[in-house]
């Protein structure tokens, strides 16, 4: 992910899920960048699974 978008990820015991994120650079550390993923507004919710690790 490179500043925002979208993007579909493969979970084993979810399934698919698309997901729309954003990134920014961390000052002061170069190359870092921090992201985060959530779920557009409206999407469909889901119960949580009660998947086991």
């Amino acid at each position: 992910m490179s500043g925002h978008g979208q993007e579909t990820f493969h979970h084993p015991q979810v399934g698919v899920l698309t997901l729309v994120g954003q990134s920014v650079h961390l000052e002061g550390t170069p190359g870092q960048r921090l992201g985060a993923y959530t779920a557009e507004s409206g999407t469909p919710i889901m119960t949580p699974c009660s998947c086991s690790t």
